[in-house]
């Protein structure tokens, strides 16, 4: 790493530090509560006996258990993914669309294009490329994800980008698209096994098994400014400072599970497997300001909708105790925004990026 990053590491690792004192203050007096609450989960936990889950099977939780049930219960967000504000007067709906007509544009869709979005959600971006003319499939690890695609008329699979050669023929299509679905490939035991570059490699490499010569692949992902210890990620977010970098990262780690890129890192991984960079966006503050609006409409949602939340969170906390737990946890301390505030301090960077396939392996 040159002195340059080692400095801008520092910054960003400064700043995620301090961050919990500048913007949450009033969070020292919730902290109090959330040990006593950490106690109780974990003593339910051994009496109710959830299943143990894989990291895989964690982010697959994640969605079916949190963000799909509310999505179609509630109408608070239509899919899960950034905006687009390129004047940063665009409404959170316009933004929406906006990111998806930008994709397309950037992956240059017209009739008859057969295009494949891995991690495809909602399908949101399925209906804009048919809508031109596109042929479109889309596959998912989550079962509400297919379920909801598939009442929309939507070709979606329910598998992982693994299982892609197995689903679809070789130099199938001419663009691919991973709209912020790459940052849950890799695991927690990928990284302390030292494989997190034979996990993106390896994504590439059916990528390219899939894709005709001279497509394109669009991906979304968020990315680390700064070296991050898995070892110190791994443990629980209560055993770290409150507030403090890795308490977030413990935090995003077990609510989410994967892990992200370091900068430059997808390029070189990239370029190894016959691929060229050839567009790259800071999209850190879209994000930010999509952050802000899921959070109003959580919010706004709440307070209108009390029983339907004591519902909902009983549900979770049957379930899963400790992972009710970290819920909680991640709701509080505004983990998700977290990433992306602090201008050019705040803790990752959110780029999109476009590849060409250049070369035959």
């Amino acid at each position: 790493m040159s002195d340059k990053n080692i400095r801008a590491s520092h910054t960003a690792y400064m700043h995620a530090e301090k961050h919990f004192t500048h913007l949450k203050p009033h969070m020292r007096l919730i902290q109090v509560f959330m040990y006593p609450l950490w106690m109780l989960c974990e003593i339910c936990s051994l009496l109710l006996r959830p299943a143990k889950l894989s990291s895989r099977a964690s982010t697959q939780r994640c969605y079916e258990a949190l963000f799909d049930s509310l999505c179609s219960k509630t109408g608070i967000w239509s899919d899960y993914t950034e905006g687009y504000y390129p004047t940063g007067t665009e409404t959170y709906d316009e933004a929406q669309i906006k990111q998806l007509d930008f994709i397309l544009d950037q992956c240059g869709s017209n009739k008859g294009m057969q295009i494949l979005d891995i991690g495809c959600g909602n399908g949101n971006l399925l209906k804009r490329a048919l809508n031109r003319g596109c042929s479109a499939s889309g596959i998912t690890i989550s079962r509400s994800q297919v379920e909801a695609c598939r009442n929309q008329g939507l070709e979606v699979t329910l598998c992982s980008y693994e299982e892609i050669k197995k689903h679809f023929k070789p130099k199938q299509f001419d663009a691919i698209v991973l709209n912020g679905s790459m940052e849950h490939f890799a695991t927690a035991h990928d990284v302390l096994n030292g494989n997190i570059d034979g996990i993106f490699r390896r994504v590439f490499e059916l990528v390219h098994h899939v894709l005709k010569p001279g497509g394109k692949v669009f991906i979304t992902c968020i990315h680390f400014k700064m070296d991050t210890d898995i070892r110190k990620a791994i443990k629980h977010p209560i055993r770290h400072k409150f507030g403090s970098y890795y308490f977030y990262i413990a935090l995003l780690l077990r609510f989410h599970s994967g892990w992200y890129p370091h900068h430059g890192g997808l390029e070189k991984i990239a370029g190894e497997q016959g691929f060229k960079l050839t567009f790259e966006r800071d999209a850190t503050h879209d994000y930010l300001l999509t952050s802000k609006e899921w959070g109003r409409r959580v919010k706004k949602f709440i307070r209108g909708n009390i029983s339907f939340m004591r519902s909902f969170l009983y549900s979770l906390f049957v379930a899963d105790p400790k992972y009710f737990f970290i819920a909680i946890l991640y709701w509080l301390y505004g983990t998700w925004g977290w990433q992306f505030t602090g201008g050019e301090n705040c803790p990752m960077k959110h780029r999109w990026l476009m590849f060409k396939l250049e070369k035959e392996s």
